[in-house]
């Protein structure tokens, strides 16, 4: 028995140690981008086995993590990391086509050994960890499963690295969680070229308001299996706050300032009707009745609900 528990406690913190690696080469790679070719490439991502590029635009590449081989140069403007077996990987909105690379580069020269090193520890960090290389999930349960998994490794590590005490988070971001969880699957409600063709004004005008904001918090948010994602960073790791499109659109209200109740002036909250808990949130790895948007300048509130109010208007 005592052999069994020395196993399970070994294979533990040895996972734990893959997943800090994998956090640290990622934020390393981040923090690197920010300033490499005007934040051009905006910051990478993991998310159900793919690594995301997610592009200051608001396009994105993305490739399954297990596809990768290395990153090397081209030229001293170019770095590109391969795909294994020289097959077209890397999927890009942009072109609405697979390429054979995920590619990074400038108009002027730069030091490419710099990012060719960042990027090959982060693959290196990614393989290695292989909780973070599965394909992706088929069904609503399942993302919300693999999410959960990967948050509470992240927020373990992050206890470790701070001691006993728990990571902390802007109050003003999310609840703490709550006592229950609701596990919900949805059919879908129209085929993705309708819904596409539907809402892709008003989210493309969602998210480009998003990136003045609070670019510091807010980083976008995503339509994809019948889901909406509202993505927001907590020291530099991005997290989801989802909610089925069927309850966005018919179990939510979107309320600004103290004139609704318990907010306060600078906020405003999506919020579930009858005290429901219709969001899932990846950083309490719990459900919430509520997602708020945050901000310095009160007067970004009437615009910002002004096109949440479009972007739900036209799910439905």
């Amino acid at each position: 028995m005592k052999s069994i528990i020395t196993v399970i406690l070994v294979s533990f913190v040895v996972n734990i140690a893959l997943a800090q690696n994998h956090v640290d080469q990622l934020k390393a790679v981040n923090d690197y981008l920010i300033s490499f070719s005007d934040g051009y490439y905006g910051y990478l991502e993991v998310q159900d086995g793919y690594l995301y590029d997610r592009f200051k635009s608001g396009e994105h590449s993305k490739v399954l993590i297990k596809d990768l081989d290395k990153a090397v140069s081209v030229s001293d403007k170019k770095v590109i990391i391969k795909c294994k077996k020289e097959e077209a990987c890397v999927f890009s909105t942009y072109t609405d086509s697979y390429h054979k690379e995920m590619s990074f580069s400038q108009s002027t020269s730069f030091n490419t050994e710099k990012l060719i090193s960042l990027l090959n520890d982060l693959v290196l960090a990614l393989n290695d960890g292989n909780i973070f290389a599965t394909a992706k999930p088929n069904t609503t349960t399942d993302t919300r499963a693999h999410n959960l998994r990967d948050s509470k490794t992240i927020q373990q590590v992050n206890t470790l690295a701070n001691g006993n005490n728990q990571t902390t988070f802007d109050l003003k971001s999310e609840e703490q969680p709550n006592e229950k969880r609701i596990e919900k699957t949805y059919a879908p409600i129209t085929s993705n070229s309708q819904l596409n063709a539907a809402y892709a004004t008003e989210l493309t005008n969602l998210n480009d308001f998003l990136r003045t904001f609070n670019p510091s918090v807010y980083r976008g948010v995503e339509v994809k299996d019948n889901m909406v994602f509202f993505k927001f960073a907590v020291n530099r790791v991005v997290y989801n706050s989802s909610i089925s499109i069927e309850d966005l659109t018919a179990n939510t209200l979107v309320l600004q300032g103290k004139s609704y109740g318990a907010i306060a002036d600078d906020e405003i909250k999506i919020v579930c009707k009858n005290n429901i808990d219709c969001f899932y949130s990846e950083y309490t790895n719990d459900s919430v009745d509520h997602f708020r948007f945050f901000t310095k300048s009160a007067n970004d509130l009437p615009k910002m609900k002004q096109l949440l109010d479009a972007f739900i208007l036209s799910l439905r």
